[in-house]
């Protein structure tokens, strides 16, 4: 195993941040010392016996993986061999030549931020031998427009169709059993999707700022997950998913069974202005209002504990927020770039963060004479 250093795709958006990944042990980060690239073929420089090339590819022979397609090479299209069992880790990343990609059924896995940034590629059929698309596998492919997925898909990973902004048609098949975070973010196109009945793990931020996303069907008898009015909820965990950035609704409540907002889960929505919040919720996951530029004020209620990172980031007109006592955790930045907001608090521990942050606190409005 080995690990890099690169930049998240789901942990920042407007604040990109540095984290570390492990690759897989057969990637072509392992042999950097035994080949160059040259003319836009690879040429091995050091005798590997795991080592071989075709038409200037490279392979690892006894693991049957492709290792590195040279982003130089000027060719449009490239017909994996048949026989090759696995795509390694950034294997074609930035080949901007590329329109089109042939993937035979041999192979079984898709590794880490396979096509990543291959920005000219069109379209890919993923054959029935794959059982898992990787984390990033197609994030900043800005012009996939359409994309098969097999019915021996059983996971499609994190960021795996990030900002794929083109992307308009994506069929999941009945064998998707769990999508990973921010797997479809930003997929600008994306105007309707279905969610089979044997999805079980939808993680947060899956459809975040997918602005022409206005319809998510979710297949019966799927028992755990369901829609409500645009709103895409989580049943077993009483958690708010996803609400689509496409609501044209200035003013939402949030149901009084949810007890979570989930990660991003109003990331981007800025027709809203006023959000209310019922006392059954207990926590406010991380960017859960990040860039929600209209919206102006909001109270949280008295059940709240925590309120995550970057939570209410650059909510420009956010100009109220009322916090109980009961609030023991804030993440950072959680109001970064709310230049107008004035916290409503009497909590120590609230005080003490605005203080350090050099946030405007003031005392509640005292409303308990309406109830005498």
């Amino acid at each position: 195993m080995r690990k890099i250093k690169i930049f998240a795709c789901t942990l920042g958006f407007s604040i990109m941040s540095l984290f570390v990944i492990t690759v897989q042990a057969d990637s072509k980060f392992d042999y950097e010392d035994y080949y160059s690239v040259e003319n836009g073929e690879v040429i091995i420089t050091q005798p590997n016996d795991n080592l071989a090339t075709i038409n200037g590819v490279l392979f690892n022979k006894v693991e049957k993986s492709l290792l590195l397609y040279p982003d130089s090479n000027s060719a449009s299209s490239y017909e994996i061999p048949e026989g090759i069992t696995s795509i390694g880790d950034f294997a074609f990343s930035d080949c901007n030549n590329l329109n089109s990609i042939t993937i035979p059924d041999s192979v079984t896995s898709i590794g880490y931020g396979v096509f990543s940034d291959c920005n000219n590629l069109t379209s890919v059929t993923i054959p029935d031998s794959v059982t898992s698309i990787g984390d990033c596998a197609f994030c900043d492919c800005n012009n996939l427009t359409s994309i098969t997925i097999s019915d021996s898909v059983t996971s499609i990973g994190r960021d795996a169709f990030m900002n794929c902004e083109n992307l308009t048609s994506i069929t999941i098949p009945d064998s998707v059993t769990s999508i990973g975070v921010c797997a479809f973010y930003d997929c600008d196109n994306l105007t309707s999707i279905t969610i089979p009945d044997n999805v079980t793990l939808i993680e947060d931020g899956v459809f975040c700022d997918c602005d022409n996303l206005d319809t998510i069907i979710v297949e019966d008898p799927n028992s755990k997950y369901e829609m409500i009015d645009g709103v895409l909820f989580n049943r077993d965990e009483k958690k708010l998913i996803c609400y689509l950035k496409s609501n044209s609704g200035y003013e939402y409540s949030i149901p009084e069974w949810i007890t979570s907002i989930g990660r991003y889960a109003f990331y981007g929505c800025n027709n809203l202005t006023s959000i209310t919040i019922p006392d059954s919720v207990t926590s406010i996951g991380d960017r859960a209002f990040s860039d929600c530029e209209n919206l102006t004020s909001i109270i949280i209620p008295d059940s709240v504990t925590s309120i995550g990172e970057l939570a209410f980031y650059d909510c420009n007109n956010l100009t109220s927020i009322t916090i109980p006592n009961s609030l023991t955790a804030i993440g950072k930045a959680a109001f970064s770039d709310c230049n107008n907001l004035i916290i409503a608090t009497t909590n120590s521990y609230v005080l003490q963060y605005a203080s350090e942050r050099g946030i405007t606190c003031r005392e509640p409005d005292d409303t308990s004479w309406l109830n005498d």
